[in-house]
């Protein structure tokens, strides 16, 4: 990612190690940009996005978790202001979780104000995948939800329900 952390990561003073170079790595090699004169160019983050991911894949040691890492950080607030990248950025954290993250069954919400922003991420996902080559190969992009094939995972759109802005990853439930 440009960002040298061979010993950790320094940060205001203290040292601290991440994951968040494979989160970069991921984004950078499989998403591509969805919104205007970008449309379909690679996704090149920015440095304060780098920075929040390095920062929010944060691990730290723990035997008891496979691996023996686990990560610092289970939530997140971004604040930014408007037109920064927030919903592609977000857009391809959920890809990433959905498709990459190696959890056996990934369950991901992402929670918007209103039904059209969460309209807006579930779009911004489905073109995400539509648009990137390799990500066009291992996803199945339907009107509601995106499955993983040969995964058994899906991001989906909620029907129509009071409680209905967000977008949720499970492990798809085959008949």
């Amino acid at each position: 990612c440009g960002l040298d952390c061979s010993g950790g990561c320094p940060r205001e003073g203290r040292v601290f190690y991440t994951v968040g170079h494979r989160v970069i790595a991921w984004i950078e090699e499989h998403c591509v940009l969805t919104n205007g004169d970008y449309i379909g160019k690679p996704f090149n983050l920015l440095d304060w996005e780098k920075q929040t991911l390095l920062e929010l894949f944060e691990v730290l040691p723990d035997p008891t978790f496979p691996g023996g890492w686990r990560r610092r950080y289970r939530w997140c607030l971004i604040g930014v202001p408007k037109k920064n990248g927030k919903t592609e950025l977000m857009a391809a954290l959920g890809l990433y979780f959905l498709i990459a993250d190696d959890e056996g069954a990934p369950l991901i919400i992402c929670a918007a104000a209103s039904d059209e922003q969460a309209d807006l991420l579930f779009t911004a996902c489905s073109r995400m995948c539509e648009l990137s080559e390799t990500l066009s190969q291992i996803t199945d992009v339907r009107a509601k939800e995106i499955l993983v094939i040969n995964k058994g995972h899906r991001l989906s759109l909620p029907a129509d329900a009071p409680t209905r802005p967000y977008c949720e990853t499970c492990q798809q439930e085959r008949e």
